[in-house]
């Protein structure tokens, strides 16, 4: 039997990592409401690679549209960032019909510093359980 690949008109992609032993996190929401999130972070397996833990979940369409809007608008993702070499480091690519926006912050000593990004941030952290919020 053959499946289908379910193809997303709109997809976000948000990564965010810090300090060489902070977390690095990975969100993944698709159109349809899937939303994934990867924490890597220490200790380091035997394999060398940091210990991943993904946590998968459809969440409404509402709220799918919500966050999706709120990226769209977060024109302000990059504000307060190049403060710190070593600080956090956050980039977001949105993708609708083909288009990509992509924006990106660079070395900030906190993140996220715009009002529109951290509404962003603030709506996908209300879907996810503690130790997986996003930061």
């Amino acid at each position: 039997m053959c499946r289908a690949a379910a193809v997303a008109l709109v997809v976000l992609v948000l990564t965010t990592w810090g300090m060489p032993r902070d977390p690095r996190f990975t969100v993944e929401l698709f159109e349809d409401g899937r939303l994934r999130v990867t924490r890597e972070a220490p200790p380091f397996g035997d394999d060398g690679q940091l210990t991943k833990k993904v946590v998968e979940r459809r969440i409404s369409r509402s709220r799918t549209q919500k966050i999706l809007k709120l990226a769209a608008d977060a024109r302000d993702f990059g504000a307060g960032c190049g403060r710190m070499p070593d600080g956090t480091h956050a980039t977001m690519v949105l993708q609708k019909d083909g288009n990509e926006v992509r924006r990106d912050c660079h070395g900030a000593d906190v993140w996220p510093n715009g009002q529109h990004a951290r509404a962003m941030l603030n709506a996908i952290n209300a879907v996810v359980p503690g130790e997986m919020r996003v930061y």
